[in-house]
């Protein structure tokens, strides 16, 4: 490949994750998988870390390529490796806190957009898998509540009684949200 068609690949492989386009998503998989996971295996890692690991990467990327101020400014590969090493590494410290793994690769200074990403998109994960451990009414409640549903409409929607039952309810569902997600181990880490 021509090095000056470099930045246009790296445009392209962008745009395809703001799409969701398979074939680059494809792409993006067989040019950079093998280079991720090789420096997770060499870092105490595993296949199914580095498989996670780089899902979560370009994860991280997508909700940062949807941001309208958002411009790559480095080649595609290298944001890509320095969000999979800064995952890997957080990864890792949290694991030699629980005394089950040495770190062997020293940390750079991390850019603060992207360190904040990584937390959002460990935050959204904490919400969503302690969400799905909501029962079925009060997830159905709390998605129609967060479309700014009127209360009258969730009790019309839902089949409850009374408003007065419908507000009750929605605060019963929040709470046991709230509950469940202080009660999650990866809750201190996070905030």
């Amino acid at each position: 490949m021509n090095t000056s068609d470099t930045p246009k690949v790296d445009t392209l492989f962008i745009n395809g994750l703001r799409t969701g386009d398979a074939v680059l998503l494809k792409e993006i998989y067989s040019r950079f998988f093998s280079g991720i996971k090789q420096m997770i295996q060499t870092n105490a890692g595993s296949l199914d870390d580095a498989k996670d690991i780089f899902q979560d990467a370009l994860m991280i990327i997508y909700r940062q390529a949807l941001r309208p101020d958002f411009t790559l400014t480095v080649a595609f590969y290298t944001y890509l490796y320095s969000v999979c090493r800064k995952l890997w590494l957080k990864q890792l410290r949290n694991r030699s806190t629980k005394g089950e793994v040495e770190i062997t690769e020293t940390m750079d200074i991390m850019e603060e957009g992207l360190l904040e990403a990584i937390t959002r998109n460990e935050q959204y994960k904490l919400y969503q898998d302690n969400f799905r451990k909501l029962g079925d009414d009060c997830q159905k409640l709390l998605r129609l509540f967060m479309e700014d549903r009127s209360v009258k409409e969730l009790m019309a929607l839902l089949g409850y009684s009374s408003e007065s039952y419908t507000k009750k309810r929605k605060f019963q569902c929040k709470e046991k949200l709230i509950s469940l997600i202080k009660e999650d181990s990866r809750y201190r880490d996070l905030y």
